[in-house]
């Protein structure tokens, strides 16, 4: 029971978790605990990048959850861009319905500093000029 294991005082909009390993200070905020109001980690708190999550979901008004017709269209863009990088040699990701849109998490190794940072987000961007239907 989720909602037995949440404090009692607040229950969080949702739940949020990291793909990537965290610095063991950070267990001090809320240690195998669900907990509202607990400060988001931050990126600088990740001691290596070992997922690289790929999201892709529909356009919409925060707070409103995504069409049939718009998973739909977010499930043909992940499936365009897995052809894509598997066409470059990328291993298979781990796929996944967001509930929105779907998520590719592929397998990375790479150290947590601001080049291997600038580096995925220089992916994320070639990937959104390419795919990308909003511009």
């Amino acid at each position: 029971m989720l909602a037995a294991i949440l404090d009692a005082e607040a229950r969080p909009e949702g739940i949020y978790v990291t793909l990537n390993p965290t610095s063991p200070a950070l267990l001090g905020r809320a240690d195998h605990r669900l907990k509202a109001g607990v400060n988001r980690t931050q990126d600088s708190e990740m001691v290596a990048l070992c997922n690289l999550l790929l999201d892709a979901d529909p356009v919409r008004p925060a707070g409103i959850s995504a069409t049939e017709a718009e998973r739909t269209k977010a499930r043909e863009m992940s499936r365009a861009i897995y052809a894509f990088l598997r066409g470059l040699g990328w291993p298979d990701p781990l796929c996944a319905d967001s509930g929105n849109g779907d998520h590719l998490v592929y397998k990375i190794s790479l150290a947590n500093t601001s080049e291997n940072v600038a580096l995925i987000k220089g992916i994320l961007r070639a990937l959104a000029a390419r795919f990308d239907t909003c511009h």
